[in-house]
């Protein structure tokens, strides 16, 4: 309900109307929609990597509106704010609100990977080493099963570089049967962190997969993400990872001209 001030002269006396009415954008009363739209469910997470299942709960919106949700190619289905939703497969999920009288809210995408311990006694070598101010915990901070946030100066779960390539060695304690070696990583434009180039997994010196990533482009969000590179499937024992950076900064960038910053965290194999 708004309120507006209604100046009435009446036998010579000024009289103060307060008179209320109806808005759409406050309330909407009636059948037509406003033009303001919701805002985007807040979603909170225990983990977006886990080993068993991700919870998740999400805040109630605006009086009278609708929560959805659509799991990877699922229908969309209603959600409901006062009971978590479980997640037990590596999956994509999107969140979005309606109402009858405001526009759909923008959609929250978040991506889900379900994660084993097949590295916990791996030895990883790493080369070059990390720059001194990013190390984390070295290659235990590639195998801890702990995504990194997309603020990577807090905690010790990123390993920062700035160079052209990163190789990455993966010895496994028995040969295990693998088909998929998927990274974490980091897009943070405003702190020149780039995804990279392109991501070669090896093993006896022979290629056995390899993904190019797609040409960053200006105005992309900030996110911590996983690359994933389908292999040839085999009964690996040793892995080769070699991971190529853009060569230099895109012109649209202020830092154009210089090598990005490449930030990794989370090695896992499937």
């Amino acid at each position: 309900m708004k309120y507006v001030l209604r100046w009435i002269y009446f036998k010579g006396i000024l009289l103060i109307v307060l008179v209320g009415y109806t808005s759409r954008a406050f309330g909407q009363e009636n059948n037509q929609q406003s033009t303001f739209a919701l805002a985007a469910p807040v979603v909170y997470v225990d983990s977006l990597l886990f080993t068993k299942q991700a919870l998740l709960s999400f805040t109630e919106g605006e009086k009278g509106s609708v929560l959805h949700y659509q799991l990877a190619d699922d229908k969309p289905r209603t959600g409901n704010h006062k009971k978590p939703l479980e997640i037990k497969t590596t999956s994509t999920l999107k969140v979005w609100s309606t109402h009858p009288y405001y526009q759909t809210s923008d959609t929250t995408t978040l991506k889900f990977t379900r994660a084993n311990s097949l590295l916990s006694d791996a030895k990883i070598s790493i080369e070059p080493e990390p720059k001194a101010a990013y190390r984390g915990n070295k290659e235990a901070s590639l195998k801890d099963l702990i995504k990194g946030t997309t603020n990577f100066r807090m905690g010790n779960d990123w390993l920062g570089f700035q160079t052209t390539q990163v190789n990455l060695t993966i010895n496994l304690k028995e040969p295990t049967a693998l088909s998929l070696v998927s990274l974490g990583v980091l897009r943070d434009y405003g702190s020149w962190v780039f995804l990279p180039k392109q991501i070669t997994v090896e093993s006896n010196k022979k290629i056995i997969g390899q993904v190019n990533i797609q040409i960053p482009k200006e105005g992309e969000k900030t996110a911590s993400t996983f690359l994933h590179v389908p292999i040839k499937k085999g009964t690996y024992k040793e892995l080769q990872i070699q991971i190529n950076t853009l060569p230099t900064i895109p012109q649209w960038h202020m830092g154009q001209g210089t090598i990005p910053w490449l930030f990794i965290d989370e090695l896992l194999i499937n």
